[in-house]
């Protein structure tokens, strides 16, 4: 059986993907068919996780979820990782927010390619202000490391996905 172009964790089987007949624009329809959660209610549940690891798990280095109001003026910072080599961040501006994973076992992942480069189109539609704080933190947040990477501007209720999804879903077809 072939891996997940998401990983092994079946994220593709959960998320539904619709695709605009007539601007091919890419929407993230339902994840397990609840709408996606808007960015506020992420935000209010990643503080949440961050703050029971804190509670259960003396130990920094063990817990999994963190959360950081203030990563830099204006910007609040989630995180899961696992520890095992996958993670998640997310990145709350006031311009929007900006999901990205990582799933080492992924064949999108940039050490499963011969080339060892970042996907073809992961980041190539992410609006510029959101990418400026993933660049300035590039070390964080792993920006090399990436096998998806979704976004919701301020004012939008819909999240966005680039490119990349055509290209993964056609290769696995």
């Amino acid at each position: 059986m072939r891996p997940s172009i998401l990983g092994n964790n079946g994220l593709d089987e959960l998320i539904r993907i619709k695709i605009h007949k007539r601007t091919g624009e890419i929407h993230m329809q339902d994840w397990n068919d609840i709408t996606m959660m808007n960015a506020n209610t992420l935000r209010k549940r990643m503080r949440i996780l961050a703050v029971l690891d804190i509670i259960f798990s003396e130990e920094e280095w063990l817990r999994v979820h963190h959360y950081e109001a203030e990563l830099q003026p204006d910007v609040a910072w989630g995180s899961i990782n696992n520890g095992a080599g996958d993670h998640l961040h997310v990145l709350f501006t006031n311009s929007g927010t900006l999901i990205k994973g990582f799933d080492h076992e992924s064949p999108l992942s940039p050490h499963a390619r011969e080339d060892g480069e970042i996907y073809p189109g992961m980041y190539d539609e992410v609006p510029e202000t959101l990418m400026a704080v993933l660049r300035d933190h590039e070390e964080t947040l792993d920006l090399e490391d990436v096998t998806f990477c979704i976004w919701q501007e301020e004012n939008d209720v819909q999240w966005r996905i680039g490119s990349w999804i055509q290209l993964a879903m056609a290769e696995e077809g």
